[in-house]
């Protein structure tokens, strides 16, 4: 039996949380204007143009998620494109420093096996039953304006997922 690896409590940004052992491997930087180009949860919450942040999120040398942001157009989508094309920038920073704080994040968690190309990308073991846990994730400013539509897949294995809620409004 392999032994797990370290798990996250996924607080705050990646690049945040993790500091010098994390890394982002940007596999998509684009302005998507064609609305048939963006995936259904996207689509239901956002017109194009759109920012597509598309990351591999490394901690140490091991793939931990997947990332595949879209940002509306009220946020200043080219000068956003170009601070991320650093990846060693953290998003909800980069949104801060344009004068957009992002202050709620609202997510809905699904377990499920990997498809192929996310085995690939996450460098999962062949015959290995690792799941994943897809996220789709939207955060809001204090006003509750969409500041970004998320979907991430993250590998079960290397997170723990806390999470607190009221019992009674």
């Amino acid at each position: 039996m392999r032994p797990l690896p370290e798990r996250s409590t996924r607080r705050g940004g990646f690049l945040t949380e993790f500091g010098e052992r994390g890394r982002l491997e940007i596999l998509r930087l684009e302005v998507v204007s064609d609305p048939g180009l963006l995936p259904p949860p996207v689509a239901e919450r956002l017109q194009p143009p759109v920012l597509r942040y598309h990351t591999r999120q490394w901690r140490d040398l091991l793939a931990v998620a997947l990332s595949d942001s879209y940002l509306p157009d009220r946020l200043p989508l080219e000068e956003l494109a170009r601070m991320l094309a650093d990846p060693k920038t953290d998003l909800y920073r980069a949104m801060e420093s344009l004068g957009f704080a992002p202050a709620v994040c609202e997510e809905a968690l699904v377990a499920r096996p990997p498809r192929p190309e996310e085995a690939e990308l996450l460098q999962l073991p062949r015959h290995a039953a690792v799941p994943v846990v897809e996220i789709r994730r939207q955060v809001l400013d204090a006003e509750g304006n969409l500041l970004e539509v998320c979907l991430l897949v993250d590998r079960a294995d290397c997170y723990e997922f806390v999470y607190r809620f009221p019992l009674r409004e």
